[in-house]
């Protein structure tokens, strides 16, 4: 069970104030995520700058030299590897009903 705070999860608060904590300072790198790891901490320079970018059908924001941080972040992330679902096996057919493929 979550407890609150003011009407609020507290560990929202905390989370909001740990990465509000040095917002008033020119710092050399920012952290994207809660976790302590190098992959987290950003060079300022790769998001100060954005572009809109398609997606879906939406206009998204993302960082305008994002093959560094991409490439930081997940390694070859540009080359395209073939997986599996992590639901298993996923079978489409409208005419036929899913409990046909539960027997």
């Amino acid at each position: 069970r979550k407890k609150k705070s003011g009407g609020r999860n507290i560990y929202y608060d905390r989370f909001a104030k740990e990465i509000t904590k040095y917002d008033d300072q020119a710092t050399q790198e920012i952290m994207m995520v809660m976790l302590k790891t190098e992959k987290c901490c950003w060079k300022r320079e790769y998001v100060a700058n954005p572009v809109r970018v398609p997606f879906e059908m939406l206009s998204v924001p993302i960082p305008k030299d994002y093959d560094p941080l991409l490439t930081k972040q997940y390694g070859k992330w540009n080359i395209f590897v073939r997986g599996g679902s992590i639901h298993g096996s996923v079978i489409f057919d409208p005419d036929k009903s899913y409990k046909e493929y539960l027997k």
